[in-house]
């Protein structure tokens, strides 16, 4: 509860204090504000337990994965080097079959396609 302050000596003092701590006067508390008080506090309790027991869900992820990291994951593990330059694109149609061009200077290209999703490679004769 937010701080009051008492009517004679102008000190801040907790809002649930009947007697002021520094000068003794009785503090006078409406029936309206204690009854404001408790609904105010009821009302956030139930809020905090309406959010523990069924909490909102995640937001919905917008982005699209780029599959570079697991392209690049895949030629590693299948011991594919030489990729210095890389350039790849989805096979129209499918959602994880990839043809990707490597090159160690940009000039000299191999072609592959890469299963990212279940960890294999094939040679390919074009991108």
């Amino acid at each position: 509860m937010p701080d009051i302050i008492c009517p004679k000596c102008a000190m801040n003092i907790p809002a649930a204090a009947e007697i002021c701590p520094y000068c003794k006067t009785r503090i006078k508390t409406s029936a309206i504000t204690k009854l404001i008080s408790i609904i105010i506090g009821l009302f956030c309790v139930a809020l905090f337990f309406t959010q523990c027991i069924n909490p909102s869900p995640p937001p919905p992820v917008t982005e699209e994965k780029n599959p570079f990291v697991d392209i690049s994951r895949t030629l590693v593990a299948k011991k594919i080097t030489g990729c210095g330059v890389m350039e790849w694109r989805l096979v129209p149609g499918q959602r994880s079959e990839y043809k990707v061009k490597c090159s160690p200077d940009g000039k000299n290209w191999r072609f592959y396609t890469v299963w990212p999703n279940i960890n294999e490679i094939t040679a390919a004769d074009s991108y």
